[in-house]
């Protein structure tokens, strides 16, 4: 029974999955056999669709790495939950594909911005349950941690629905969702130093 709910073979299997699906992302991108203008352009916009979807990816990452640095014991209901969680990362590259080859289609663009829901929704209830599940009394930090899952699930419920209804903007709005969590995380640590 030494392994039974190991925390860093949880760690593990999380980060090779996160390894595997920032890279598998670049495989969306198609060089483009005939270096034409129109071509070059394809392949330019799903450089630049990868590099937003691998900049989320990596956001998760991140967050993730916080969320398991001060847990000591893992439960049977954060590895599950944690298990959810990394079963709807896994579905980023695909839709990222989609979207590269369907940036304005409605349809295309709700399913992308829904993906990312659901992953910030179960990011919220795994940050919600370690905290829990830790027993300490939570630090600002961790406090901070929550506040910001939240956030990020509030911001990226707002793609659903600003991307449904003007298809364009799903790209820039994510920049400026991304943006936004940045700042406003940064000045929150400022205030609570």
């Amino acid at each position: 029974m030494m392994f039974k709910n190991s925390k860093s073979r949880l760690v593990a299997i999380s980060d090779g999955v996160f390894a595997v699906v920032l890279t598998i992302m670049v495989l969306g991108v198609v060089v483009p056999e005939h270096p034409t203008k129109l071509l070059i352009g394809i392949a330019f916009r799903q450089i630049v669709i990868f590099l937003i979807s691998f900049a989320i990816v990596a956001q998760y990452w991140m967050l993730h790495q916080e969320l398991f640095s001060a847990l000591e014991k893992v439960s049977v209901r954060v590895i599950v939950m944690n298990f959810y969680y990394l079963a709807l990362i896994s579905l980023i590259p695909f839709v990222t594909a989609w979207l590269s080859r369907e940036l304005f289609n409605r349809i295309v663009v709700i399913t992308f911005a829904t993906v990312l829901v659901l992953v910030d929704l179960l990011q919220y209830l795994l940050f919600r349950l370690v905290v829990h599940e830790s027993h300490m009394t939570p630090k600002t930090h961790d406090l901070e941690e929550i506040r910001s899952t939240k956030m990020m699930f509030w911001i990226s419920v707002s793609y659903v629905v600003v991307g449904g209804i003007f298809p364009k903007t799903l790209l820039v709005l994510i920049l400026l969702g991304m943006f936004t969590r940045t700042v406003v995380t940064h000045w929150y640590r400022q205030g609570n130093q």
